[in-house]
């Protein structure tokens, strides 16, 4: 019979078991034992045979076959790997979307007033869990959702607010908003005051005037005006006289006030008096006790003669004995008189 066992492979018998023995009863006047526990042959598991390339075959296409699995192995690795950040990316993309932001002013979206408290509010259109940063575009800047500003300088009127929004993957979105900004109306305001020295004149100020760097323009009402943009002059009227005044300012803005009110220019009312002295057939007088401003003096001597020359004394001579009376008047520098008289005897 041909041996169809590959070659090294060794048949083992089976193991060859004891006899049963019968059990033995106890005779009498003897000690009964427990019996022995049965016995159990214990079998050897031959050993696995070797395997062993069948003939014409070696053993390298065993080593073929498990480099395959390991190659396929490796290439599922390689394409889970290279799955994975696109996994990441698509996971990030749907918690945080692209940030969407806008500015919103809830007061107004008019000027704002210089040193008035203005609020600006970040709105959310897109994305979550948002940071927040702002810069007003006066060198001054904040952080959060809803924040305060005050302008405090005009500059030329116009600023930029730039929100800038970032999530926690460091997303960015920026939104922009122009403002304007302006002083506040400005009022205007001015007083009055004679000059001690010269009734015809009036100091005007206008510093108590409110607004942002004020230019003054002055009417004075009898057809004068001051357009150097000063808000302190002073004006010499030509006449005694109540007059309206009038002073415009100007802010930086070009913003417009007006504030006017009547000014009256006069001088105390001249009083004439005047000592006459005489000797002979002549008169001496000394109107020096008289009083006004800029007085002109005007003689009558009361027989026809006159002195219009202006002075305060004066000396006269009369042709002939007789009583005279003697006449005065003053006139001050808006033309205001007075006239006084007194007789001589000669």
């Amino acid at each position: 019979m041909q041996n169809d066992q590959q070659p090294g492979f060794t048949p083992t018998s089976p193991p060859t078991l004891p006899p049963t023995l019968p059990p033995t009863l106890p005779s009498p006047g003897h000690a009964t034992y427990p019996p022995a526990p049965p016995y159990v042959p214990t079998v050897s598991s031959p050993p696995l045979p070797t395997p062993s390339s069948p003939p014409g075959r070696s053993g390298a296409g065993s080593i073929v076959r498990i480099g395959g699995v390991v190659l396929a192995i490796l290439i599922i690795i390689s394409i889970a790997a290279a799955s994975l950040p696109a996994s990441i990316v698509r996971a990030r993309a749907t918690a945080y979307p692209m940030p969407s932001v806008a500015i919103t002013m809830p007061q107004s979206n008019g000027p704002v007033v210089l040193g008035t408290s203005v609020s600006f509010v970040a709105q959310v259109r897109a994305g979550n869990d948002l940071s927040f940063t702002w810069d007003f575009g006066d060198d001054s800047s904040a952080v959060g959702a809803t924040v305060n500003h005050t302008y405090t300088d005009y500059g030329n009127g116009a600023y930029t607010v730039t929100l800038t929004a970032t999530d926690p993957i460091g997303q960015q979105a920026a939104s922009q908003l122009p403002v304007n900004v302006t002083p506040a109306a400005p009022t205007a305001s001015f007083t009055a005051t004679p000059d001690p020295n010269n009734p015809f004149a009036v100091q005007f100020d206008g510093t108590g005037s409110s607004g942002t760097q004020l230019s003054c323009i002055w009417d004075f009402g009898d057809g004068g005006t001051d357009n150097s943009g000063e808000c302190q002059t002073e004006y010499e009227y030509q006449q005694l006289g109540t007059y309206t005044v009038t002073l415009t300012v100007q802010d930086i803005a070009q913003q417009t006030n007006t504030a006017s009110q009547q000014v009256t220019v006069s001088i105390p009312k001249p009083v004439a008096s005047f000592t006459p002295s005489v000797s002979g057939y002549c008169v001496s007088v000394d109107a020096s006790a008289s009083t006004g401003y800029q007085l002109t003096y005007n003689w009558d001597f009361g027989d026809g003669s006159t002195d219009s020359t202006g002075s305060s004394d004066d000396y006269y001579c009369y042709y002939s004995s007789g009583t005279f009376t003697i006449t005065l008047t003053v006139t001050d520098a808006g033309g205001q008189s007075s006239r006084t008289s007194q007789t001589v005897s000669i």
